[in-house]
């Protein structure tokens, strides 16, 4: 209504009641959030579903850093080292599949070391502690705003992973919408600020996350040789200019965005 939002959720200690000045959807691509607000989720899904594994065996000690995207015109795969239960850590390794593959096949510990030692050939088999697969999507919401309730992060807008490009980008939309709301509640603001934030961060969601994140796919799945040369080539002309290596880093680092977000009204 005009003076808050009320939210009826189930809790642990059953259904409960909540209300609010606001209500921010931040929970995610299958938002409940979002699906109340009736909001379109336009995009596209991926084909191809994306496999994650996970292993102790520390891939540091053969000069992996703790992310690392790896181009191959057969297989590409990306891999991260997290937070595990010691200090030691955990490696996930994210591999694209066939659609024509069963989970079953996909899942099988023979497909799996294939898929290892294809990049890190070994003596041992990798002892892998999880598996997991799933679909990626390329898709932001056709509205950020209906009244007092708002979308932000992965309920607003969801790309594939490879450039780690998701999580950073929802924190810049909390930033601004949390900027704006504090105007709003502690300053006696107009709202038209909250229509403001809709247009700055769905424009910068639609015109640069999306296109940045299919782009980085493109390139680490690329089979063509001339073009992958090209990008090579591409590369190595902006490590050699630090002019070139700014631009590249403000970019990879989402501050174009930003500045297209402030250039907005």
């Amino acid at each position: 209504d005009e003076d808050g939002v009320l939210v009826e959720a189930e809790t642990p200690n059953g259904v409960k009641e909540f209300r609010s000045d606001y209500l921010i959807g931040c929970d995610g691509g299958k938002s409940a959030v979002r699906r109340y607000m009736n909001v379109e989720f336009k995009g596209f899904t991926f084909e191809e579903r994306f496999l994650v594994v996970t292993t102790p065996y520390d891939f540091a000690e053969s000069g992996y850093a703790f992310t690392n995207y790896i181009s191959d015109p057969k297989e590409w795969c990306a891999l991260f080292k997290v937070p595990g239960k010691d200090d030691s850590g955990i490696w996930r390794v994210v591999f694209p599949t066939d659609p024509e593959q069963t989970e079953e096949y996909i899942f099988s510990d023979s497909a799996i070391e294939s898929r290892l030692q294809g990049f890190h050939p070994k003596k041992d088999p990798f002892n892998v502690i999880h598996r997991n697969l799933y679909v990626v999507h390329q898709r932001v919401a056709s509205r950020y705003r209906d009244g007092r309730v708002l979308l932000a992060g992965d309920a607003a807008h969801v790309n594939n992973p490879l450039g780690g490009m998701g999580l950073n980008f929802g924190f810049h939309d909390v930033i601004n919408l949390t900027n704006k709301l504090g105007k709003i509640l502690l300053n006696g603001a107009d709202e038209g600020l909250l229509d403001l934030y809709d247009r700055q961060r769905r424009t910068v969601a639609e015109e640069y996350l999306q296109r940045q994140s299919i782009e980085n796919k493109r390139n680490m799945e690329n089979k063509d040789d001339k073009s992958r040369e090209a990008f090579h080539k591409e590369l190595q002309a902006i490590v050699s200019d630090p002019a070139k290596v700014h631009q590249y880093l403000r970019r990879a680092a989402m501050l174009e965005g930003i500045e297209r977000e402030r250039s907005i009204t």
